[in-house]
């Protein structure tokens, strides 16, 4: 179990074709404090013999508490399913969370990209220090373009600062998301002829008795269900 660590830096090689994945999000229309493009997905994660099984779910909005997000928490928001094959990150995730092999987990992978422009930075986390409401969290720099900043610091229950590092391409952290905090700084270009980017993937792992995905999730925390006419399937 992960339990005597609240966190740990990982490197993990991430392929050309997921890297170039990021050039096909959508912009997060959700999302008021600049550019940020996205992607979602949820899997959910068995152990079988000797192995960790994934099961792509159903495409469902996404929805965190406004305890957790109390700038876009409370509703539903609809994004386009994520396209490549992130199951070999969830395999190195697994491989030092160690995680509980009688339960089965809920995964929420979200896909980002923040994009900064001359005199406009991208902001990773305007909610500020927080918690996602998971068990563990896995952030992976992919992609950095014509960018500085972008700092990720954790902080403890105390808001004391145990870890502040600027992640680099291939570079992950895996948090301990019941004891920790996490924020990002904001992203400015480096060359201000050009636009620049930060790519991330953000992945939660979850106990799946918790009941964080489907209709009655949604019907508790917002009045209301996903509108299948708002799914965005490709």
């Amino acid at each position: 179990m992960f339990d005597s660590k609240l966190f740990e830096k990982v490197s993990i090689n991430v392929s050309p074709e997921v890297a170039n994945s990021f050039d096909d999000l959508d912009r997060d229309e959700y999302f008021a404090n600049g550019i940020r493009k996205r992607r979602f997905c949820q899997l959910k994660m068995s152990h079988s013999g000797d192995a960790w099984n994934f099961e792509k779910l159903p495409l469902r909005p996404f929805l965190q508490p406004k305890l957790n997000n109390p700038l876009a928490g409370g509703i539903l928001r609809y994004f386009r399913g994520i396209k490549v094959d992130v199951s070999p990150f969830l395999k190195k995730a697994v491989d030092v969370i160690k995680p509980d092999a009688c339960i089965d987990w809920q995964i929420n992978v979200h896909q980002y990209r923040v994009v900064a422009k001359p005199g406009i930075p991208g902001s990773p986390v305007p909610e500020g220090p927080h918690r996602d409401g998971a068990n563990y969290i896995l952030m992976i720099c992919v992609r950095r373009n014509n960018v500085v900043g972008g700092e990720t610091t954790l902080f403890d229950k105390n808001k004391s600062i145990v870890f502040r590092e600027t992640l680099q391409e291939g570079e992950a952290i895996i948090i301990d998301d019941t004891r920790l905090f996490h924020d990002a700084s904001q992203v400015l270009v480096q060359d201000s002829g050009s636009d620049g980017h930060r790519d991330i993937f953000a992945i939660g792992f979850i106990e799946w008795s918790r009941g964080k995905y489907g209709p009655e999730w949604e019907r508790t925390h917002t009045g209301q269900v996903a509108d299948p006419a708002l799914i965005k399937h490709d």
